[in-house]
């Protein structure tokens, strides 16, 4: 073999009429790649990831989580103008039940265990935009919607002083199949887009450990009991012992996952367990697509 490849490598080519070997050209992808090497002036490097990212926006364009329509390259990445006057309209309106508007609101599910909650959208069984943009996260991976929410339950924590810095941030976990079926855990994206945004320490604390029916197929009752069956703890109490954790999660319907979670973290030893959420159901009946 290294008889074959010895006339291949010193095989003399014309190149720009001087005499190169494979060599000579190996040499000058070397000292092109050297740090210290600087192009001619007037000469433009060009960004391999700029021309890929321009390439993908013009074969798929963002398009609006509320319509569908295509976005432009520059301004909003998540809305069109009208869903963006639409959503705002809805996440404006206060709580029906207390009268707050949401990120202030106190209300909760009933027995709720955590020690604080916050959340700042509502979750409609209507068709309006802010649940389309709840569902979307629920099976897309689209960027700006997920770096929009996260932001917002930030600043929803610490306008309500769940959050200092100091907090251990997790999240509910989907299940394998279900994440392998989506391609995506909302939960997940919304926990390390939070940690990214304020710079919080990031761990799985509970993972998925079994399969049960879909929550929001079941009724109140037997999503306790498929929750409980759901969720084992992902590390060693030593882990999350002494910590204020803070559990995130999409939706928050009845509670019941969120509540196992919190025993889960309580058990291991956790001072105190924060829930956020992006949303919780307005109403205490079930909705599509919450789990």
């Amino acid at each position: 073999a290294a008889l074959s490849f010895f006339p291949f490598f010193f095989l003399r080519r014309k190149k720009n009429g001087l005499a190169l070997t494979q060599s000579d050209n190996l040499c000058r992808q070397i000292s092109l790649n050297h740090p210290s090497h600087k192009e001619p002036a007037g000469m433009k490097k060009t960004n391999p990831k700029k021309i890929l990212n321009a390439v993908m926006e013009a074969l798929c364009p963002d398009a609006c989580v509320g319509c569908g329509e295509p976005l432009g390259r520059a301004g909003d990445r998540v809305f069109c103008p009208a869903c963006r006057k639409k959503y705002l309209n809805e996440i404006s309106a206060p709580c029906p039940s207390c009268g707050k508007s949401y990120d202030l609101c106190e209300c909760r599910p009933k027995n709720f265990l955590p020690d604080g909650y916050a959340y700042f959208l509502p979750y409609d069984k209507a068709d309006g935009v802010t649940r389309k943009a709840l569902l979307c996260c629920k099976n897309r991976r689209v960027k700006p919607l997920f770096t929009e929410l996260a932001g917002m339950m930030l600043e929803t924590a610490k306008k309500r002083g769940y959050y200092d810095g100091t907090e251990l941030v997790t999240y509910v976990p989907r299940s394998a199949a279900k994440a392998v079926k989506r391609g995506i855990d909302q939960a997940e994206e919304l926990a390390r887009e939070f940690c990214r945004q304020s710079g919080a320490e990031f761990a799985q604390l509970i993972r998925h450990a079994a399969y049960t029916a879909e929550q929001k197929l079941a009724g109140v009752s037997d999503r306790s009991l498929n929750a409980k069956k759901s969720y084992v703890p992902a590390v060693s109490p030593d882990r999350i012992a002494g910590r204020r954790i803070i559990l995130i999660d999409d939706i928050v319907t009845t509670g019941a996952t969120v509540n196992v979670c919190t025993e889960l973290l309580r058990d291991a030893g956790a001072a105190e367990v924060i829930c956020l959420s992006a949303a919780r159901s307005i109403k205490p009946s079930l909705r599509e697509g919450a789990e």
